[in-house]
């Protein structure tokens, strides 16, 4: 099975408190125009599960990426399964200045990283899960290791 992401739009909800300590040692990094994208509400995702039903795509499991990042939200639906996830660095406007100041390991296991909502489904049906949201792709595929691995390239 694959995991198909797809696209969040900000932090959402999570990880404000390490956000707060960057900002407060780096007052000026987000312009007065960037923050507006930080406060943006959490998304839901809603659409994607109605056009991954609509297109009878078969489902094996769903996750909103929220605190704890791809590794903690994704475990918890595994059943002792694995995953390994490749990921493009999160260089979405200001997210990624703030992430400038936070190793990957801290960034993947608080922040959703850029993909607000995974799904697992078979792997002939990557292509039909991804292609009617855009920036959706398949990020990584299930293993036997009972742990979530992510690489972040770039």
């Amino acid at each position: 099975d694959v995991l198909v992401g797809y696209p969040s739009d900000g932090f959402h909800a999570n990880g404000w408190s390490l956000i707060r300590r960057i900002l407060k040692v780096n007052p000026g990094l987000i312009t007065a125009e960037e923050w507006p994208a930080f406060l943006a509400p959490t998304r839901l995702y809603h659409d994607v599960v109605a056009g991954l039903k609509e297109r009878r795509i078969d489902i094996k499991a769903m996750a909103h990426i929220t605190g704890g990042g791809l590794p903690e939200n994704l475990e918890r639906l595994l059943n002792g399964k694995g995953a390994d996830i490749t990921i493009p660095r999160w260089n979405l406007g200001a997210v990624g200045k703030v992430l400038a100041f936070v190793a990957d390991e801290e960034a993947v296991n608080t922040f959703n990283m850029g993909w607000g909502w995974v799904a697992i489904v078979p792997a002939d049906q990557v292509e039909a899960s991804a292609a009617f949201h855009p920036g959706a792709r398949a990020i990584g595929t299930i293993t036997t290791s009972g742990h979530v691995n992510v690489t972040v390239e770039g």
